[in-house]
């Protein structure tokens, strides 16, 4: 299991309309990001849930390797585990939490997010006036720092808190919605479903190993006799009046450089990770896409062999998938991040940072909905000429129809908004065949003008299928155009 990272949010609500199969969505619920209710709460995420820092005393080094065991450096040792007593991370951790996760390892894994659920919280802890080193363990650091090695990353673990693990889930967070989605994937959920029988360690606090390494006092011989001090008789020797050795630079030249390299360090790393997370989000907008829409290709297609008239709710369903699929947004915000840099782990600050990507399965998409949008192969009639239509039907009934509907208002204002327009007009030539009974057998759209896109025209004729237009010795054919302006 990885650290989990700065949240992501990812904005790819695919809402799928009632009658067309798909996978289902559960329900808006509060899912924190576990490491920010740790970190309110003065805790550092376990890398990995690693049993090792479950144990108070343990020393690691920047790359968190143990390096000697608490009990072996520590006179002081951990009581039992304890109840945690803060409500704030025992509330969370046992309604449940989320994290980051790489599923299958390796730079082919999966990015995605794991849902925790876990048993109220043990805490364990070392009093910090408590950890005084030992003389064989204080030896031991005294002598890499000896040989020059740098162990200004090296810490000791003080508290710890840890938990049995009753739940995990993995998928996907949509922050914006509060909505978590249980990935369709199997073999993920089949690697993911597991509980612990014992707890594992989640979080941890730390102090520097520096502060600790204090040189013991040394300690009288007994039974010494102490000799009277000697006194040498010296010649008088001249003496220099000067004030030379005053003159020193304060400061420590070779370590500021340091210091400064290991910044710029930690901030190339910092971004180096930032765009490591969003590669990974993205990922992830691309799978959960083609989940949705493999879960509905195949009653789309099935869609395409019923009448014009019959598919209006597939026409629906597809462009709302199109419309949100070709705007996937995926953004990190700005924060801290903990990096390794020579110098040990440092917190390197970012901006924020988003892009937007588009699925890889539009083209095949596109290709459905032209099929969808193609009329019956008979089509509708050539419209009559006015002496033919004279006493059959009125133009002005026509346009009291289309005017007076709220689905062709619906699909006016729609088209708008995917546009962003403020001021429009629109010419929308429509060809219908109306029926005895009023009802429409038959609607085209025949404007090709690039404002009007392929949405507006399947919603339009859809919308006209549902008209109901007064007639007398029908059927007849007409073609009308819808004009509407706006300012």
């Amino acid at each position: 299991m990885l650290r989990p990272a700065q949240s992501l949010t990812l904005f790819v609500a695919l809402t799928i309309p009632q009658g067309v199969k798909a996978n289902g969505f559960p329900q808006a619920e509060d899912l924190p990001d576990i490491e920010e209710v740790l970190q309110r709460a003065g805790w550092t995420m376990t890398p990995e849930m690693s049993a090792a820092y479950s144990q108070p005393g343990n020393i690691f080094d920047e790359n968190n390797a143990l390096l000697k065991r608490g009990v072996d450096c520590f006179d002081a040792q951990a009581g039992p585990p304890a109840a945690y007593a803060s409500m704030e991370v025992n509330r969370s951790l046992e309604a449940g939490v989320r994290m980051r996760v790489l599923i299958g390892g390796g730079k082919a894994g999966l990015g995605i997010e794991k849902k925790l659920v876990f048993d109220t919280p043990k805490h364990r802890q070392i009093p910090r006036l408590d950890l005084q080193l030992n003389t064989g363990c204080w030896e031991v650091f005294d002598d890499l720092i000896a040989t020059g090695e740098d162990i200004s990353g090296f810490y000791v673990i003080t508290e710890s808190l840890s938990a049995v693990v009753q739940k995990q889930e993995c998928g996907s967070f949509d922050v914006k919605a509060r909505v978590f989605v249980v990935s369709g994937n199997a073999k993920v959920q089949q690697s993911c479903a597991q509980t612990s029988l014992e707890p594992v360690a989640v979080a941890y606090k730390r102090v520097p190993l520096s502060k600790l390494l204090r040189r013991p006092p040394r300690q009288p011989t007994a039974n010494t006799i102490e000799s009277p001090p000697v006194v040498e008789h010296q010649q008088a020797e001249a003496s220099i009046e000067g004030h030379f050795d005053t003159i020193d630079i304060n400061t420590d030249v070779q370590s500021r450089l340091r210091e400064q390299r290991c910044d710029e360090e930690a901030q190339q790393r910092s971004v180096q990770v930032r765009e490591g997370r969003i590669d990974t989000a993205v990922l992830q907008a691309q799978t959960q896409a083609m989940e949705v829409f493999q879960g509905i290709e195949d009653d789309l297609e099935t869609c395409t062999q019923l009448k014009r008239s019959e598919r209006g709710e597939c026409i629906q369903t597809l462009s709302s998938w199109m419309d949100q699929a070709k705007r996937m947004k995926v953004s990190i915000p700005a924060g801290v991040e903990l990096v390794d840099t020579a110098c040990g782990k440092r917190d390197a600050a970012f901006e924020a940072a988003e892009r937007t990507v588009e699925s890889s399965q539009i083209g095949r998409a596109q290709d459905i909905l032209t099929r969808l949008m193609r009329t019956d192969v008979a089509g509708c009639g050539e419209p009559g000429s006015s002496l033919d239509l004279m006493g059959k039907i009125s133009m002005s009934e026509v346009d009291r129809a289309f005017r007076s509907s709220p689905a062709v208002q619906g699909c006016l204002s729609q088209w708008r908004q995917r546009h962003r327009l403020d001021s429009w007009q629109l010419l929308l030539n429509v060809r219908l065949t109306v029926g005895n009974d009023g009802s429409v057998s038959c609607a085209q759209c025949l404007s090709e003008h690039t404002s009007i896109d392929e949405p507006l025209k399947a919603c339009v004729v859809d919308a006209a299928y549902k008209l109901r237009i007064d007639v007398s010795g029908g059927p007849v054919n007409v073609q009308y155009a819808l004009k509407a302006v706006g300012r």
